[in-house]
């Protein structure tokens, strides 16, 4: 396990700015960014002081066949769960946010849902 003071774990300022536009455009880490992906479920794994008896469930990794042998180097995968659901079901319950963990989520805009959405189906659900 990677240690809390492993400087591994801290992005730099290209790194960061990277994510945000990321997120900003609607776009998914690719194959050759797993790296980076790495060190952000390292990092919350030792946040989480998790354990190999403790459960990960991922939401939104692996996005493409190549993360999934990228995946299975953090953590055995046991299952896959593939939630299926409408646009306007999506749309809603990010309007909704009923859990409150939505606010301030400049991700969470329609127009870059609406591409997330049509770029999974695209790339991701074959």
């Amino acid at each position: 396990m990677i240690s809390r003071n492993d400087s591994s774990l801290f992005y730099t300022a290209s790194e960061i700015v990277f994510i945000k536009g990321v997120l900003q455009q609607g776009l998914l880490l690719e194959d050759r960014h797993f790296p980076l992906a790495r060190k952000i479920i390292a990092s919350f794994l030792d946040r989480s002081d998790f354990s190999s008896n403790d459960v990960l469930l991922l939401n939104g990794i692996p996005r493409h066949a190549g993360q999934v042998k990228d995946i299975a180097s953090l953590a055995a995968i046991r299952t896959l769960i593939i939630l299926e659901c409408s646009v306007d079901s999506v749309f809603r319950r990010l309007r909704d946010n009923v859990g409150g963990d939505r606010t301030g989520r400049f991700d969470d805009n329609l127009d870059l849902v609406d591409a997330k959405l049509r770029l999974f189906k695209e790339r991701t659900a074959r």
